[in-house]
């Protein structure tokens, strides 16, 4: 569906892969600091949120790797529509 949309080079999907690689690695280690040196409520309001913020962190760090090769695809409907409403 999007593969078409992304068109990087290999070597940048190999080093994207390996982020990501290195961030699970990391993940699960501060998971297991947290498990095992704080308690069970403070572990839970980690894996709920936490996670969530980091993933997010990560993903929009990855972006500005990834934008040069976003194709954007113009959506021929729009632009006719819109000239037919101003006529």
């Amino acid at each position: 569906m999007m593969g078409h949309a992304v068109d990087a080079p290999k070597e940048l999907w190999y080093r994207l892969n390996n982020y990501w690689v290195y961030y699970f690695i990391a993940l699960g280690a501060i998971n297991l600091v947290v498990a095992f040196t704080l308690s069970e409520a403070a572990w839970i309001q980690f894996k709920v949120f936490g996670n969530l913020v980091l993933t997010f962190i990560f993903v929009f760090a990855q972006m500005p790797l990834l934008m040069k090769y976003i194709e954007v695809e113009e959506d021929d409907n729009s632009s006719d529509s819109a000239s037919e409403e101003s006529v």
